[in-house]
């Protein structure tokens, strides 16, 4: 690839100069006027007076102002110039970029393929290797995560990855088959992937079995019943006879 370069004079700055040649004097007159308003007192015969005063000074405060509005303008006419003609370079080389980077994105999403590809051929292979594995539905995508196809990571590493992942679930396997219950602890683990919570979750699931048979064997067992009742001397006879009878009752209100 031909690298093109971007040759351009230096950008040079000469720093502008503003001349405002009585301004000391300007501002002792406006300090001295500021001093004389400060002293003086409003009455209805001086109202009219002291409003043209106001009007005047503000006259020429505006004057100044617009001078100053004016010099800023022309003062960043060249630093303007010079930001939207470098934003025009900036532009023109981020669309040369953009179609690079485009291209780019593609090769690394058709290298990932290739890869993913790859590494399932290898998955399938090993899986047949482990025949204790064939309780689980065990599919590719299980394994695969997308670091996996990442360019730093090389297949040999990722394989490897894959041995260890099938032979911990090889182990979890066989210590699953040896203990009671096994056949719905592998059942559990195919969906949870995690020997312990697969154990604890069939173990918890038989504790209560056993509870409840052991309720029924005692007659412990408690059901609750709804009785609807609808005068009030009824419930008073419903609540006598419960209440001699110790049966449990609950009454809402």
């Amino acid at each position: 690839m031909e690298l093109i370069e971007i040759n351009g004079q230096e950008i040079t700055v000469i720093k502008g100069q503003i001349f405002f040649a009585n301004a000391e004097d300007i501002l002792k007159s406006a300090k001295k006027l500021n001093e004389y308003l400060k002293k003086v007192i409003v009455t209805d015969d001086n109202l009219k007076e002291s409003k043209k005063l106001i009007a005047s000074v503000r006259k020429e405060i505006d004057k100044l102002d617009k001078q100053r509005v004016i010099v800023k303008k022309e003062m960043l006419k060249p630093y303007n110039e010079l930001e939207i003609k470098i934003k025009e370079i900036i532009e023109t080389v981020q669309q040369g970029e953009s179609i690079i980077r485009e291209q780019t994105k593609k090769l690394e999403e058709k290298e990932r393929r290739i890869k993913y590809e790859q590494l399932r051929l290898i998955f399938d292979k090993r899986l047949k290797k482990y025949e204790v594995l064939k309780k689980l539905n065990i599919q590719f995508n299980d394994f695969i995560q997308p670091h996996h196809l990442n360019k730093t990571m090389s297949i040999e590493k990722v394989e490897l990855a894959m041995v260890e992942w099938f032979e911990k679930m090889k182990q979890d396997i066989e210590v699953m088959e040896t203990m009671k219950n096994g056949h719905e602890m592998i059942l559990e683990y195919e969906i949870v992937r995690n020997l312990a919570k697969a154990i604890s979750i069939v173990n918890d699931r038989h504790n209560k079995i056993d509870e409840k048979k052991q309720q029924l064997s005692n007659g412990t067992e408690k059901t609750e019943y709804t009785l609807i009742v609808y005068h009030l001397k009824d419930k008073q006879t419903i609540l006598k006879f419960a209440k001699q009878n110790n049966i449990d009752i609950k009454e809402n209100k």
